[in-house]
C-alpha cells in the first residue's frame, strides 16, 4: 500500500516535487494496512516526504473535535492531524483549521491530504507571517517580486472591484489580492512545491481570493510559457 501511495505521490510532479528517499522513523505506533497511520507514516517520515518526522514530544489536533493528543513522534500522529511543539500552541493557534480540496478529490482518501489547501483567515495570516512587506502594498508589490525572484513570472489582474498579483518562480508562488478602491490588502494564497508546516499542506489561502471572470490581465515581467496567448505588458 505504502508503495502504491508513493508512485502516485511521484507522479504529481505538476503540484509536487519529487524528492529523495528518507529514512523512516522507528518509534511511535506501527501502521495499519489502509489506516490514517501508514498515510501519517508516509507524510511525515517515509518515502517523499521533506526531511525526517521529528523524535520527541509533539501534539496533534483532532481536526474533527479540535482536542489536542500527545504523541512520542511526529510519525505516530494521524496524517490529516495538524502537529504543534507544544500543547498551548495546540490549543490556541489559528492555523490548520480548515481545509479546501481540488475538485474530484475525496477528503477522505489518504492523497488527499497533500493536495488540500490551508484555509485561514487574514488576521490570522497577517498575526504569523506579517501584512506590513512591500509584498503587502499595492504600489510596490509588482517590482518587489520582479526584483526578488529572479526569472519569476508576474501577472496582474484587475477587475470585479480587486487588483491581484500572481507570481509563478517554478517550484512556488502566491497570489496579493487588494481592494481596488482603498488599495488594502484583502487576500493572499501562497504555495510551494511539497508539503509542510503545522498542517502539513503545500498551499495556504487567507482571507478573499480574486475571482472576476472579466479580468484585465498584464505581464509585469517574466516569460509566458503557457500555450494561450501572452497577455500584454504592464503600462
Amino acid at each position: 500500500m505504502l508503495a502504491q501511495m508513493h508512485r502516485w505521490y511521484t507522479a504529481q510532479r505538476g503540484l509536487w516535487l519529487s524528492l529523495s528517499l528518507l529514512l523512516a522513523c522507528t518509534s511511535g505506533n506501527a501502521p495499519s494496512e489502509g489506516s490514517a497511520a501508514e498515510a501519517s507514516a508516509l507524510r511525515r517520515c517515509g518515502e517523499g516526504v521533506v526531511g525526517v518526522g521529528a523524535v520527541g514530544a509533539v501534539w496533534g489536533r483532532d481536526p474533527a473535535s479540535g482536542s489536542c493528543n500527545a504523541y512520542d513522534s511526529e510519525c505516530a500522529v494521524p496524517a490529516d492531524w495538524a502537529t504543534f511543539e507544544s500543547e498551548e500552541e495546540c490549543q490556541t493557534s489559528c492555523r490548520c483549521q480548515s481545509y479546501e480540496f481540488p475538485k474530484g478529490i475525496d477528503p477522505g482518501a489518504p492523497e488527499s491530504v497533500w493536495q488540500r489547501t490551508e484555509v485561514i483567515s487574514l488576521a490570522c495570516e497577517c498575526s504569523i507571517f506579517g501584512c506590513d512587506r512591500a509584498d503587502d502594498q499595492l504600489a510596490t508589490i509588482g517590482s518587489a517580486w520582479c526584483a526578488r525572484y529572479g526569472q519569476p513570472r508576474v501577472i496582474r489582474k484587475q477587475g470585479c472591484g480587486q487588483i491581484a498579483f500572481e507570481l509563478d518562480s517554478g517550484y512556488i508562488g502566491g497570489r496579493a489580492v487588494f481592494d481596488a478602491e482603498s488599495g488594502e490588502l484583502s487576500g493572499r494564497f501562497s504555495y510551494g512545491d511539497v508539503p509542510g508546516g503545522p498542517c502539513g499542506t503545500a498551499a495556504r489561502r487567507a482571507g478573499q481570493d480574486f475571482r472576476c471572470d472579466s479580468a484585465e490581465t498584464c505581464l509585469l515581467c517574466g516569460a509566458w510559457t503557457e500555450t494561450s496567448p501572452a497577455p500584454p505588458p504592464c503600462e
